[in-house]
């Protein structure tokens, strides 16, 4: 799985991109886009057509449906923070999302916020209409950094999805913080942008 590993409080890393021929990297596309990889916001396009999930934990995660989901053993150790930047934060288990719609075959965008001691997984878990967990997924990991770093991944709806809800699960125990999440729809025009912008940092 491709990484892209921007620098801890400063901007992405972007090495020199090979000399593809344009139509060569446009095959490549959806490739990168079912790999959900992603990267600093900088140069992605901000165009967001519809938000179906918005949240800067200003209050309480659970009154708008955040949940704590617990590891294989033991408890989760997660908790809402309030003082300085409004954050989700654990060390074990994770937080999960409220559903939100979907479609199955659509773009989606992904943005957060983080400040991490190590890295991280984001998960998009989708449902059907009867509320079942699909077994397929999108996820991805994203490093750890010194201070808050502003990250887009762009992920499409599973066949069969009606709902998705995204998490955010600590590795190896070390502490993460989260705020400011969104996900809105998007074109399939303005992720193959986005899925451009990517693959123009693989050195």
């Amino acid at each position: 799985m491709l990484m892209m590993n921007p620098r801890p409080g400063g901007t992405a890393s972007t090495p020199s991109a090979p000399a593809f021929p344009v139509e060569a990297r446009r095959k490549l596309t959806p490739c990168i886009c079912r790999l959900a990889e992603g990267r600093r916001s900088d140069n992605v396009p901000r165009t967001m057509k519809k938000t179906l999930l918005l949240a800067d934990f200003a209050r309480d995660p659970a009154v708008d449906g955040w949940g704590i989901e617990n590891p294989a053993e033991g408890t989760a150790s997660a908790e809402w923070i309030r003082t300085g930047r409004s954050r989700i934060a654990a060390r074990t288990g994770g937080w999960i999302s409220p559903p939100f719609p979907v479609e199955a075959f659509n773009y989606y965008q992904l943005r957060f916020s983080s400040k991490a001691a190590g890295k991280t997984y984001w998960v998009a878990n989708f449902f059907a209409a009867d509320g079942r967990q699909l077994t397929a997924d999108h996820y991805s990991s994203f490093d750890e950094s010194a201070g808050w770093t502003e990250y887009v991944f762009c992920f499409r709806g599973r066949e069969g999805a009606s709902t998705a809800r995204i998490s955010f699960q600590p590795i190896n125990g070390k502490e993460r913080s989260v705020t400011d999440v969104g996900v809105a729809a998007v074109s399939r025009r303005e992720a193959a942008e986005w899925a451009d912008g990517v693959y123009g940092t693989i050195p």
